[in-house]
């Protein structure tokens, strides 16, 4: 029953959560889309007030433009209902104004209803509209509903999933500016997701997302540098792009600075410098990090061991959710480290790192069952676990298996 201290970077992966960029600017709303309706002129002085911070006056402007039939206006009026500016915040006016605007070819207000009804936001969730939606403002040149349609036919959200369907709409995203495509394109091609994996592409796409100040984008490209994946490995080039991930508040970036430092990568092992990447990173709330800085107590490196410390951090890490923290906690109470021994309290936290998915937990149940420590002793249900984690790939299950004849 062990672990071991971190010895890869932690790619940013998020690749199913839909992001938009499309909520209120807090001081000057304004529309992209210029229309020729009546009630330009109120909707000219309407933006003015809004520039003043003059949200009543605002308001007044734009419900008479919206009167001549100005669907910029009803945009507007729309966004105000949504953040509550000169009017009590209302998402059922918001919605309504919308779906108004949108009846006038407003590409921003279906872009809008469509986040909303996927987010639930205001509204019962219903996948189905918001791809409407989306795919209606998409058609319109719309960048934020590219994108956002690109992530539910990635996902199969609202939309039968199709890859191909998902990359031709990140890239028309990509073509508008949107960097949540570029990343989320550069780490399609670091898999191997819906395309060819191929790391130079990959790279590509994240240089230019980077270049925008996605954080995600620069952490991944350290680790394209730190792996020589598609380039020659190059420690160098990935500490800068880890330390300019890093300003820009990135944690798991912080966490890569601390395996750097602690696996003497590129630069001697200092333990001093790694622990203060991974408590920057801790506090930033990376999970990983958390774990690490327990592993690190549990061990003594450059610190005395302390397992009352290390398993402080753990516990962190688990209520983040993070199933190597959780194994780890199994493993203390089954051992009396730094806790009393407590076989039950064992058992369960390795049946929630197991059901997160830790290979390293479904072993230790085995092993358990195996002996009949703690449980009655059944091989069928170590078989059983065992076949979990192999199915997983953990190699030591594969060859457990094998010994006992499966």
């Amino acid at each position: 029953m062990s672990h071991n201290l971190p010895a890869k970077f932690s790619f940013h992966t998020q690749l199913l959560i839909c992001v938009t960029l499309l909520f209120l600017l807090t001081v000057n709303l304004y529309a992209q889309n210029a229309t020729t309706d009546n009630g330009v002129s109120e909707s000219k002085e309407a933006q003015i007030a809004l520039d003043q911070k003059d949200y009543g006056k605002a308001m007044e402007l734009y419900r008479k433009a919206a009167a001549a039939g100005n669907g910029d206006a009803m945009f507007q009026i729309g966004l105000l209902f949504r953040s509550g500016f000169g009017v009590p915040q209302d998402d059922a006016q918001a919605i309504e104004w919308f779906q108004k605007a949108a009846a006038k070819e407003s590409d921003l207000a279906m872009s809008y209803l469509g986040v909303m009804y996927l987010k639930g936001d205001g509204v019962n969730r219903d996948p189905a509209q918001a791809a409407q939606w989306l795919q209606k403002a998409a058609v319109l040149g719309n960048g934020n509903a590219m994108s956002n349609i690109a992530t539910m036919y990635l996902k199969g959200d609202g939309v039968p999933q199709n890859y191909t369907l998902a990359v031709r709409w990140y890239e028309q995203a990509a073509l508008k500016d949107n960097s949540f495509a570029m990343l989320t394109l550069g780490q399609l091609y670091y898999g191997g997701i819906g395309v060819p994996q191929d790391y130079h592409i990959a790279l590509q796409w994240l240089l230019k997302a980077a270049n925008y100040g996605r954080a995600e984008a620069m952490n991944n490209i350290a680790t394209i540098y730190s792996d020589g994946l598609g380039v020659p490995q190059n420690y160098a080039e990935s500490k800068k792009w880890l330390e300019k991930a890093a300003e820009n508040g990135n944690a798991l970036a912080m966490g890569n600075l601390g395996i750097m430092y602690l696996n003497g990568w590129g630069m001697p092992v200092d333990y001093k410098m790694a622990i203060q990447w991974f408590q920057k990173a801790a506090a930033a709330g990376d999970p990983a990090s958390m774990g690490a800085i327990g592993q690190i107590y549990e061990k003594g490196i450059g610190v005395p061991q302390d397992y009352v410390q290390a398993i402080k951090w753990y516990l962190q890490a688990a209520q983040r959710g993070d199933k190597v923290a959780m194994n780890n906690i199994g493993v203390y109470y089954d051992q009396g480290f730094g806790v009393v021994k407590d076989e039950q309290l064992a058992i369960g936290w390795f049946h929630k790192a197991a059901d997160a998915g830790s290979t390293l937990a479904m072993n230790n149940l085995a092993n358990k069952y195996l002996k009949g420590d703690g449980v009655p002793k059944d091989i069928s249900v170590a078989i059983s676990w065992w076949k979990k984690a192999a199915d997983l790939g953990n190699a030591d299950a594969i060859r457990l298996l094998k010994e006992h004849g499966q």
